[in-house]
Protein backbone atom coordinates (compact mmCIF):
# COMPACT_ATOMS: atom_id res chain seq x y z
CA UNK A 1 0.00 0.00 0.00
CA UNK A 2 1.30 3.36 -0.76
CA UNK A 3 -0.31 6.90 0.17
CA UNK A 4 0.20 9.85 -1.55
CA UNK A 5 3.99 11.60 -0.51
CA UNK A 6 3.23 14.76 1.50
CA UNK A 7 3.77 17.41 -1.41
CA UNK A 8 1.81 16.11 -3.26
CA UNK A 9 -1.12 15.69 -0.53
CA UNK A 10 -0.34 19.32 0.40
CA UNK A 11 -1.35 20.74 -3.20
CA UNK A 12 -4.52 18.51 -2.78
CA UNK A 13 -5.65 20.53 0.16
CA UNK A 14 -5.02 23.48 -0.83
CA UNK A 15 -6.80 23.05 -4.11
CA UNK A 16 -3.44 23.80 -5.88
CA UNK A 17 -4.05 20.03 -7.58
CA UNK A 18 -6.98 18.06 -8.64
CA UNK A 19 -7.20 14.72 -6.74
CA UNK A 20 -9.33 13.06 -9.77
CA UNK A 21 -6.51 13.83 -12.13
CA UNK A 22 -4.22 12.05 -10.68
CA UNK A 23 -3.40 8.03 -11.95
CA UNK A 24 -5.35 5.83 -10.12
CA UNK A 25 -4.80 2.53 -8.79
CA UNK A 26 -7.31 -0.25 -8.10
CA UNK A 27 -5.79 -2.30 -5.79
CA UNK A 28 -3.80 0.44 -4.05
CA UNK A 29 -6.99 2.41 -3.45
CA UNK A 30 -8.28 -0.97 -1.97
CA UNK A 31 -5.70 -1.42 0.19
CA UNK A 32 -6.05 1.93 1.66
CA UNK A 33 -9.55 1.33 1.88
CA UNK A 34 -9.38 -1.87 3.76
CA UNK A 35 -7.67 -0.15 6.60
CA UNK A 36 -10.00 2.57 6.76
CA UNK A 37 -11.86 1.46 9.91
CA UNK A 38 -8.80 0.75 12.01
CA UNK A 39 -7.56 4.14 11.83
CA UNK A 40 -11.46 5.36 12.02
CA UNK A 41 -11.45 3.56 15.43
CA UNK A 42 -7.59 4.75 16.18
CA UNK A 43 -8.86 8.50 15.08
CA UNK A 44 -11.97 8.20 17.42
CA UNK A 45 -10.14 6.88 20.63
CA UNK A 46 -7.29 9.07 20.46
CA UNK A 47 -8.81 12.40 19.75
CA UNK A 48 -10.87 12.36 23.22
CA UNK A 49 -7.58 13.24 24.78
CA UNK A 50 -5.51 14.58 21.80
CA UNK A 51 -5.85 17.00 18.87
CA UNK A 52 -5.28 15.55 15.33
CA UNK A 53 -2.38 16.72 12.96
CA UNK A 54 -2.29 16.87 9.46
CA UNK A 55 1.09 15.76 8.64
CA UNK A 56 0.90 17.43 4.82
CA UNK A 57 -0.35 20.58 6.36
CA UNK A 58 2.04 20.40 9.12
CA UNK A 59 -1.05 22.20 11.36
CA UNK A 60 -4.19 21.09 12.79
CA UNK A 61 -6.31 18.44 10.91
CA UNK A 62 -8.92 20.72 9.28
CA UNK A 63 -11.22 17.54 9.36
CA UNK A 64 -14.55 18.07 7.32
CA UNK A 65 -13.19 20.95 5.33
CA UNK A 66 -10.24 18.82 4.18
CA UNK A 67 -10.30 16.60 0.87
CA UNK A 68 -9.39 13.46 2.34
CA UNK A 69 -11.32 13.24 5.20
CA UNK A 70 -13.96 10.46 5.19
CA UNK A 71 -16.64 9.97 8.09
CA UNK A 72 -18.14 7.25 9.79
CA UNK A 73 -16.04 3.70 7.95
CA UNK A 74 -17.28 0.52 8.53
CA UNK A 75 -19.20 -0.24 11.76
CA UNK A 76 -17.43 3.12 13.38
CA UNK A 77 -20.18 5.15 12.79
CA UNK A 78 -19.01 7.87 15.07
CA UNK A 79 -15.08 7.60 13.88
CA UNK A 80 -13.53 9.27 10.81
CA UNK A 81 -10.50 8.89 8.52
CA UNK A 82 -8.20 10.38 6.23
CA UNK A 83 -8.44 9.16 2.87
CA UNK A 84 -4.16 9.64 2.24
CA UNK A 85 -3.20 8.28 5.90
CA UNK A 86 -2.25 11.93 6.61
CA UNK A 87 -3.17 11.82 10.17
CA UNK A 88 -1.61 12.14 13.41
CA UNK A 89 -1.60 12.94 16.87
CA UNK A 90 1.55 14.01 18.37
CA UNK A 91 0.35 14.00 21.69
CA UNK A 92 -0.07 10.70 22.06
CA UNK A 93 1.96 8.48 23.83
CA UNK A 94 2.51 6.21 20.87
CA UNK A 95 2.57 7.04 17.27
CA UNK A 96 -1.12 6.79 15.82
CA UNK A 97 0.16 5.84 12.60
CA UNK A 98 1.39 2.35 13.91
CA UNK A 99 -2.81 0.90 14.40
CA UNK A 100 -2.43 -1.52 17.44
CA UNK A 101 -4.50 -4.12 14.96
CA UNK A 102 -5.20 -3.88 11.49
CA UNK A 103 -9.16 -5.32 11.37
CA UNK A 104 -10.16 -4.50 7.99
CA UNK A 105 -13.26 -5.73 6.52
CA UNK A 106 -14.45 -8.21 8.92
CA UNK A 107 -10.30 -9.82 9.58
CA UNK A 108 -7.24 -9.08 10.94
CA UNK A 109 -4.35 -8.98 9.19
CA UNK A 110 -2.23 -11.01 11.69
CA UNK A 111 1.15 -10.24 10.14
CA UNK A 112 1.32 -6.62 10.66
CA UNK A 113 -0.77 -6.52 13.66
CA UNK A 114 2.25 -8.76 15.26
CA UNK A 115 4.71 -6.48 13.56
CA UNK A 116 2.78 -3.47 15.03
CA UNK A 117 2.48 -4.51 18.45
CA UNK A 118 5.96 -5.63 18.54
CA UNK A 119 7.16 -1.80 16.98
CA UNK A 120 5.48 -0.67 19.98
CA UNK A 121 6.68 -2.34 22.41
CA UNK A 122 10.01 -1.21 21.25
CA UNK A 123 9.02 2.33 21.84
CA UNK A 124 8.14 1.25 25.17
CA UNK A 125 4.34 0.16 25.09
CA UNK A 126 4.59 -2.83 27.92
CA UNK A 127 0.70 -3.55 28.54
CA UNK A 128 -2.21 -3.53 25.86
CA UNK A 129 -6.22 -2.73 26.51
CA UNK A 130 -8.21 -5.68 25.77
CA UNK A 131 -11.21 -4.03 25.26
CA UNK A 132 -9.78 -1.23 22.56
CA UNK A 133 -6.16 -2.13 21.89
CA UNK A 134 -4.69 1.13 23.15
CA UNK A 135 -1.11 0.40 24.25
CA UNK A 136 0.27 1.84 27.65
CA UNK A 137 3.83 2.30 29.22
CA UNK A 138 1.90 2.29 32.57
CA UNK A 139 -1.38 1.00 33.14
CA UNK A 140 -3.33 3.90 34.93
CA UNK A 141 -4.99 3.87 38.13
CA UNK A 142 -8.62 5.07 38.39
CA UNK A 143 -10.13 5.91 42.23
CA UNK A 144 -13.55 3.82 41.86
CA UNK A 145 -16.48 3.28 44.51
CA UNK A 146 -15.68 -0.11 45.58
CA UNK A 147 -12.55 -0.76 47.68
CA UNK A 148 -10.31 -2.88 45.99
CA UNK A 149 -6.69 -3.31 46.51
CA UNK A 150 -4.37 -0.03 46.46
CA UNK A 151 -6.39 2.16 48.36
CA UNK A 152 -9.20 2.24 45.88
CA UNK A 153 -8.12 2.58 43.25
CA UNK A 154 -8.27 -0.20 40.13
CA UNK A 155 -6.22 -0.21 36.93
CA UNK A 156 -8.42 0.84 34.26
CA UNK A 157 -7.98 1.87 30.76
CA UNK A 158 -8.48 5.65 29.80
CA UNK A 159 -10.20 5.38 26.28
CA UNK A 160 -12.94 2.75 27.22
CA UNK A 161 -12.81 1.78 30.96
CA UNK A 162 -11.60 -1.64 30.55
CA UNK A 163 -9.74 -3.27 33.30
CA UNK A 164 -8.06 -6.17 31.51
CA UNK A 165 -4.58 -5.87 29.82
CA UNK A 166 -2.12 -8.09 28.12
CA UNK A 167 1.72 -7.98 27.47
CA UNK A 168 2.81 -7.63 23.77
CA UNK A 169 2.99 -11.14 23.20
CA UNK A 170 -0.04 -12.57 25.12
CA UNK A 171 -1.88 -9.67 23.09
CA UNK A 172 -0.77 -11.15 19.76
CA UNK A 173 -2.24 -14.61 21.09
CA UNK A 174 -5.47 -13.41 21.93
CA UNK A 175 -5.52 -12.09 18.37
CA UNK A 176 -4.77 -14.70 16.62
CA UNK A 177 -6.67 -16.97 18.35
CA UNK A 178 -9.80 -14.36 17.55
CA UNK A 179 -8.47 -14.39 13.98
CA UNK A 180 -8.62 -18.18 13.45
CA UNK A 181 -12.43 -18.12 15.40
CA UNK A 182 -13.46 -16.17 12.87
CA UNK A 183 -11.91 -17.68 10.06
CA UNK A 184 -13.55 -20.85 11.36
CA UNK A 185 -17.07 -18.90 11.72
CA UNK A 186 -16.77 -18.34 7.97
CA UNK A 187 -15.53 -21.74 7.02
CA UNK A 188 -17.97 -23.43 9.26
Amino acid sequence: MFVLPKDIARKIILGELDYNKLPYNHDNEKAKGFYLEDQARVNLALEKKHQAKCTALEEICHKEECRFYIKGTGRIKKGWACMEYKVDFPTASFDSRYHVTFIGSEMIELRLTSKNIKELEKKGARSFCLGCGYPYEKIPLRLVEARFDNNGYLEVCLLCDSWEFHDADSFITRIEIISWLNSYKENA
